[in-house]
């Protein structure tokens, strides 16, 4: 896989009929699009996010980019939506704040709620740091290569930035760097 991804369309509000029963469709994902609220008699939850692709780049299937789920009101029978697979936050319920995406996957966070009595809305929440990955192909026989000290033996990395800067370069172990030596 190569190039961009675009994310998908969000849900819509749909089959609510009071005020109590407001709630927000899921936000997409990078996979598929966010869900519709679903009525289902007094019931009304929330739209979740739309699921993110899976990318086994790092020799693990792992979901990245996935949609917020949606914020509802505080009413008697409502529930706020999940977030998709690959980070998704949660949405609120009422006045609280939502769940923030998941760190080092490019989740949506997850959307505000709103209290009916005082009339107060939740918060959204922010959604989580994205993450570079890097494939390459060993090419050279007998090079070894560290990270923080310790031996990479796969040809499939991940490197992820830190406070505290990117690889290091030391020259008795590795020939490269990335980022600030």
């Amino acid at each position: 896989m190569s190039g961009f991804i675009r994310g998908n369309k969000g849900g819509k509000c749909v089959g609510v009929e009071t005020s109590s029963e407001w709630a927000g469709g899921g936000g997409g994902g990078a996979g598929e699009e966010g869900q519709n609220t679903i009525k289902d008699g007094i019931n009304t939850k929330a739209g979740r996010g739309g699921n993110g692709l899976q990318i086994s780049i790092t020799g693990t299937n792992t979901y990245y980019a996935g949609g917020g789920g949606g914020g509802v009101a505080d009413g008697t029978n409502t529930l706020s939506g999940i977030g998709g697979l690959g980070g998704g936050g949660a949405g609120s319920r009422g006045s609280a704040t939502a769940t923030s995406g998941t760190p080092n996957t490019g989740g949506g966070g997850g959307g505000g709620g709103f209290q009916l009595s005082p009339d107060v809305s939740g918060n959204g929440s922010n959604g989580g740091s994205g993450v570079v990955i890097i494939r390459f192909k060993n090419l050279e026989e007998n090079r070894v290569y560290y990270w923080n000290d310790n031996i990479i033996d796969n040809v499939s990395y991940l490197l992820q930035a830190v406070p505290s800067g990117f690889m290091r370069k030391n020259t008795k172990k590795c020939k490269f760097s990335l980022g600030n030596s």
